[in-house]
């Protein structure tokens, strides 16, 4: 009760400090009032800081990333297509051991990027040593506007070191529909 008495004028004496402090620090629009020069050496330090921040923020998400996914247990799955190819990719879904881990729905402009050489990482995450099974599920638009929906499974083993693999859409150069390979690395 002794607290809240004392407490509660001094709160009141603080906010009219405060305000009549800021009141006093406002000064009046006139035209002859001239912006404040900043300091040049400030801007540079903050610029500094910002270098130094960005460079931890790097450190730190290299360093989550080897905390998250030692080198010895990853398993990175990626997607590619072949130049050449008419297949319009629709969707893809991955499952490891019959578990959904990833799934993607694509646009002209990511199938045009892939189109042309790119590589899309569709998953990256750690597995213990031993036998898996990989299951990629392809959905698209081959030659002719035909609709495609194509199962794609690889049995492997994973051992101590890290495991990669790489899905490559082609097509058939005498039947024109699609075809999936398979590239481990």
């Amino acid at each position: 009760m002794l607290v809240r008495r004392f407490l509660s004028p001094l709160t009141v004496c603080i906010l009219l400090i405060l305000t009549s402090v800021s009141l006093n620090a406002v000064e009046p629009n006139t035209p002859t009032a001239k912006p404040k020069a900043i300091d040049k050496a400030l801007i540079k330090e903050a610029e500094q800081l910002k270098k130094q921040l960005v460079e931890l923020n790097r450190e730190l998400y290299q360093f989550e990333e080897e905390l998250l996914y030692p080198a010895n247990t990853q398993l990175g799955v990626f997607l590619s297509m072949a130049q050449e190819n008419t297949f319009l990719l629709d969707s893809i879904e991955i499952r490891l051991d019959d578990k959904l881990i990833t799934s993607y729905l694509y646009n002209d402009k990511e199938i045009s990027a892939l189109k042309k050489g790119g590589i899309q990482r569709l998953y990256l995450g750690s597995l213990s040593d031993g036998r898996h099974k990989l299951t990629a599920r392809f959905n698209g638009q081959g030659a002719n506007n035909r609709y495609f929906r194509r199962k794609k499974a690889l049995p492997f083993t994973k051992g101590p070191d890290a495991k990669f693999i790489q899905l490559v859409v082609t097509e058939s150069q005498t039947t024109r529909e699609p075809l999936f390979k398979v590239k481990q690395w």
